[in-house]
C-alpha cells in the first residue's frame, strides 16, 4: 500500500478516535457539571417539591447484590462492555450494559432520602477496568459474563476480541450527591422498613434524569 494512503488513513482513524473520546467526556462532564453548579441542601433544610442536590451516606436495606466482575458486595452495579473499533471509525463500540440495584437510603445527619430508581444518570469516579485481546486472553469469569449475555470472546476465525470492561459499583457506606427534586412522605409509601418515617423521595424532574455521583467534588 502506497505510505501516502497509509499515513492519511492513520490520520483518519486518530481523528474518529478523538471525536467519539470527546462525545464520551462531554456526556460525563455534563453530569459532573450540573451536580457541580447546584449548591448543596442538607436534608434538614429541603423543601416539598424543591429542585437541589443532596449528600448521603448509603444504607442497602435487605441483602446486597454481587457486582458480576468483582465479586463485591454491592448496593447497584453497572458493568459497560465496549468493543475496540478504531480500524472501522475511532474509538470503542458499547457492545452492551448490564446494571442491578438494590433499594437503599441515604443518610445525612438524622434525615434519610431514598431516590427513586427509574430514571438515573451517573458520574462515577470509582471503576474498575478489565480487558481482553489479541495475545491477551480474557479470565473465565470475563469469558463466563460474556457467555451469560450472549457474547462470544473471540471473532469469526478464533482470534481474541479486544475489549474493554468497565464495572463501577456503590456500595454499603459510600457518600454520595444526588440531584432531583424532593418530597417528603411516609417510608411506607416507598415500600421502606416501618423504621423509617418521615423520608425524603427524590424523583426526576420534568422529564429530566436524577444525577448522581460518588465523586468528592461533587459533595460540596
Amino acid at each position: 500500500m502506497d505510505g501516502g494512503i497509509v499515513v492519511f488513513l492513520g490520520i483518519v482513524i486518530l481523528f474518529l478516535v478523538f471525536l467519539n473520546l470527546k462525545k464520551y467526556f462531554k456526556q460525563k462532564n455534563s453530569i459532573k457539571k450540573r451536580l457541580l453548579q447546584s449548591p448543596l441542601i442538607k436534608l434538614s433544610m429541603f423543601k416539598d417539591n424543591e429542585v437541589g442536590k443532596i449528600k448521603g451516606r448509603i444504607e442497602i436495606i435487605g441483602e446486597p447484590l454481587i457486582a458480576p466482575l468483582t465479586g463485591r458486595k454491592c448496593a447497584y452495579y453497572q458493568v459497560i462492555v465496549e468493543e475496540d473499533s478504531s480500524i472501522r471509525h475511532g474509538g470503542w463500540d458499547v457492545l452492551f450494559e448490564v446494571e442491578d440495584s438494590v433499594k437503599y437510603v441515604l443518610h445525612d445527619s438524622n434525615e434519610v432520602a431514598w431516590v427513586d430508581p427509574l430514571y438515573l444518570k451517573f458520574y462515577f469516579q470509582k471503576k474498575v477496568y478489565f480487558k481482553s485481546g489479541f495475545l491477551d486472553n480474557p479470565s473465565k469469569i470475563l469469558t463466563d459474563f460474556l457467555i451469560k449475555n450472549g457474547y462470544e470472546s473471540t471473532n469469526f476465525i478464533g482470534l481474541n476480541k479486544t475489549l474493554r470492561f468497565k464495572e463501577s459499583i456503590l456500595k454499603d457506606g459510600d457518600h454520595l450527591a444526588v440531584l432531583g427534586l424532593g418530597n417528603w412522605a411516609e417510608g411506607n409509601q416507598m415500600e421502606l422498613p416501618t423504621s423509617y418515617k418521615k423520608v425524603l423521595h427524590i424523583q426526576s424532574n420534568k422529564g429530566e434524569p436524577i444525577f448522581i455521583s460518588d465523586d468528592p467534588e461533587t459533595f460540596k
